[in-house]
């Protein structure tokens, strides 16, 4: 009787079923955020406990209402209060990083590092912010632990493919990417491999990846893109317009390819996701296309699941 009436008013068990696994996700979430608070305050061996579990609280409960800049600001008060807390540094430093605040999680996670200076995740995290920053031999002695461990050895070779990039090394940025490939093709990946085998213009090769990135992703704009500047270099006019099309009818926000299409002028400063690493402050990992910036932070976010 519940489904009659539930296909009566047009809801159907599969909208119950998502509906339930978002339940189901935001009870894990809490879950999973209240754990942490309980080891941080059962880590707190100063004065002040009574103040110190209020700013934390209420610190956490105002990110949950996207009010940052005060939780900010209670959770350096609570640091201050407990300067010895590793699970604190290291819940204040995630936070600010995936809020892009890189210098101010860099600040709590070398503080984390002087104490515990095999934390799996201190060493992930300040390894990236280096990396970002191009502070690549940095990068490379906190990630390089990381690297054959089965939860960060994708997202740890990615930064390596792109590290490798910035320095020209490009046949090492090759090997990092397809080692980041390894248990699971992905299509930003292939992306990247068809943009280095283009740069080495091997634009046989970086044709059959950008198919295949397509093959995975029918959206993923700048991947159209690319082959349409292979075509257009080769003089196949027909399949040029073709891919230019499928660019243009597929573009992401903040894709690499947009500053063209927005041209329509053939300059290759704007083809390749790398030419970021020219500016003054390059970014490495999260100044260039949205796209590879999102799996960036999704592929970090994994890692520490």
């Amino acid at each position: 009787q519940v489904k009659l009436i539930k296909q009566k008013v047009g809801i159907s068990d599969d909208a119950d079923k998502v509906k339930q696994l978002k339940n189901k996700s935001t009870r894990n979430e809490k879950d999973k955020k209240s754990q942490v608070i309980a080891k941080i305050i059962a880590e707190h061996d100063s004065p002040n406990t009574e103040l110190f579990t209020k700013l934390l609280g209420e610190g956490a409960k105002l990110l949950e209402i996207h009010e940052e800049k005060e939780a900010f600001r209670m959770l350096e008060r609570a640091a201050l209060l407990s300067p010895r807390n590793i699970s604190l540094l290291s819940f204040v430093a995630k936070t600010y990083f995936f809020h892009d605040k890189f210098p101010e999680a860099k600040k709590h996670l070398e503080k984390a590092f002087q104490m515990a200076p095999d934390n799996l995740e201190t060493l992930l995290f300040l390894g990236a912010i280096y990396a970002d920053e191009g502070e690549t031999e940095k990068a490379r002695r906190f990630l390089s632990i990381l690297a054959e461990n089965e939860k960060t050895s994708a997202v740890v070779n990615f930064i390596w493919g792109i590290s490798a990039a910035f320095e020209e090394n490009w046949k090492e940025s090759i090997a990092a990417f397809k080692l980041a490939m390894e248990i699971t093709e992905i299509p930003e990946l292939h992306y990247l491999i068809g943009c280095v085998f283009f740069v080495l213009k091997d634009e046989f090769l970086a044709l059959r990846h950008f198919q295949r990135a397509i093959s995975l992703d029918r959206k993923y704009s700048d991947a159209w893109f690319m082959q349409a500047v292979i075509y257009h270099s080769q003089n196949d006019a027909e399949r040029a317009k073709n891919m230019f099309e499928n660019a243009s009818d597929k573009t992401e926000a903040g894709a690499q390819c947009l500053e063209f299409l927005r041209k329509n002028k053939m300059n290759l400063d704007v083809a390749l996701p790398f030419q970021h690493f020219k500016n003054n402050d390059p970014r490495l990992l999260t100044n260039g296309a949205l796209r590879l910036t999102r799996f960036f932070r999704n592929e970090i976010g994994r890692a520490i699941e």
